[in-house]
């Protein structure tokens, strides 16, 4: 259609909207330009520009597009809201209350800046925007709250409450928000099969052999600039990626595609009908070769001069065993936090992709399967990997920092104590963590749910009654 019609605006804008939620952001950015040349004051474009180069991690000019946009209609709320979330990710929160408020000036019952305002302030979330928040929930207009809206406000809300140690409150606003993701998800057909997760990790087990291994070995890229860090969410990726990221010689890339793809794409390059893993046996040397050098080439388009660049993909340690193939002398970093504890913040955590976090069932067979892969990886992976653990981090963070900038092969740097300091942009939902000095507030938080969750912690611990 736009080949026919170029100088449709609108049209360039859905395209946007398409692009942006396949994940591929720069294209998104290109389309919402297009869009903005042919009608320069396409509101919504402007605002959908503004998060998609937030997303491109592209903070400044995202900061520019949203103010122009919001100077171009003073009643519109989103230029705000979205200026808001831009500025949460720089760590400058006083600035992103600000802008919530200001949206909410114009928008006063706005689900997304109200559950914003919440997750930020937590136990000093004033009695008035609470008050509203319940109100919308549990009001007379309730039902015209949609399911995402209801889920956003929930989780805000539990997260209010766990604030202020109100734990069975908070329970039951994880469970209502979980209930509006999981309806969510299931109007739009997103359905999380723990079974075929399961088949996955056989597939992965069966595939990744010592004897394939030995097949593969001196094939990879000698590279030695990738860093992986992995593990399960929220067990410490993104304070491990922080400290490195905070040398001067390392690059912090966030959590890259870029393995993922390589692996989606083992079928096509083998020729072959079988899941991804299936297909590792069957690749050959010069496939090997292209593969790595894709990867070098995708980290060397983020930044060409750091000596290491790092990659915190949590759910790479699903594909450890490419990994190892394609990079061998690649530094891999696995981050362990006690199970329970995982669980319990991956529940409270309202993610948008990770369906199978919004039910206790699914969340716990995750985590054990989980545990399950990563003892496979301990017995057959033919590289080393450095294991950090949450709590030991959080109880001596500089020797823990130490341990992981002579693993890279870095000097020291006492910048990598001092990341909270930073204001470089941290788009997952540690944002506001690691803003913070490291505190211990968080190690064995599982106990505050243990009466409820149970039956999820023994999941996550390989228990079944």
């Amino acid at each position: 259609y736009i080949a026919i019609n170029p100088d449709n605006a609108e049209a360039h804008y859905q395209l946007a909207l398409s692009l942006e939620a396949q994940r591929r952001f720069p294209e998104a950015v290109d389309a919402c330009d297009a869009a903005l040349a042919v009608e320069p004051e396409h509101l919504d474009a402007m605002c959908h520009l503004g998060r998609v180069l937030m997303d491109s991690g592209r903070h400044g000019r995202a900061i520019d597009v949203l103010e122009q946009a919001a100077e171009l209609d003073d009643a519109a709320a989103t230029p705000h809201m979205n200026l808001g979330v831009v500025y949460d990710q720089k760590g400058d929160f006083a600035r992103a209350e600000a802008c919530f408020r200001a949206a909410l000036a114009r928008e006063p019952r706005r689900a997304d800046a109200l559950a914003q305002l919440a997750r930020g302030l937590r136990a000093k979330l004033p009695a008035d925007d609470q008050g509203v928040i319940e109100q919308m929930l549990d009001g007379p207009d309730a039902d015209d709250l949609t399911d995402e809206q209801a889920s956003m406000l929930c989780s805000a809300l539990a997260h209010v409450f766990d604030a202020r140690s109100e734990f069975d409150r908070a329970v039951e606003y994880v469970r209502r928000a979980n209930a509006a993701a999981r309806a969510a998800n299931i109007r739009v057909n997103k359905i999380y099969d723990p079974d075929k997760f399961d088949q996955g990790l056989d597939e992965i087990i069966r595939a990744y052999t010592p004897e394939y291994f030995q097949r593969v070995a001196g094939l990879g890229d000698p590279s030695a600039r990738p860093v992986f860090i992995v593990g399960m969410p929220r067990s410490g990726t993104t304070l491990t990626e922080q400290v490195l990221a905070a040398h001067p010689q390392a690059f912090g890339a966030g959590e890259l595609l870029l393995i993922s793809d390589a692996n989606l794409s083992l079928p096509g390059l083998t020729g072959r009908d079988d899941p991804p893993a299936l297909c590792a046996p069957h690749l050959t040397p010069e496939m090997i070769r292209q593969l790595a050098g894709d990867y070098l080439a995708g980290i060397a388009a983020l930044d060409d001069q750091a000596l290491r660049v790092v990659d915190k993909m949590p759910g790479n340690y699903l594909m450890l065993g490419l990994i190892a193939t394609l990079l061998p002398n690649a530094r891999i970093i696995h981050t362990q936090r006690d199970g329970r504890d995982v669980a319990v913040s991956c529940w409270m955590t309202r993610f948008q992709e990770l369906h199978w976090s919004c039910d206790e069932t699914d969340l716990g067979r995750r985590v054990g399967g989980y545990r399950r892969l990563m003892d496979h990886w301990r017995k057959v992976l033919p590289v080393e990997w450095l294991e950090v653990r949450y709590e030991d981090t959080v109880a001596d963070l500089e020797s823990q920092a130490r341990r992981l900038v002579d693993w890279v092969g870095l000097p020291w740097a006492p910048a990598c104590i001092e990341f909270h300091k930073k204001r470089t942009a941290v788009q997952t939902a540690s944002s506001r963590q690691v803003r913070q000095p490291v505190h211990s507030r968080s190690v064995a938080r599982w106990k505050n749910y243990e009466p409820a969750l149970a039956e999820m912690f023994g999941l996550c611990m390989g228990r079944v009654d």
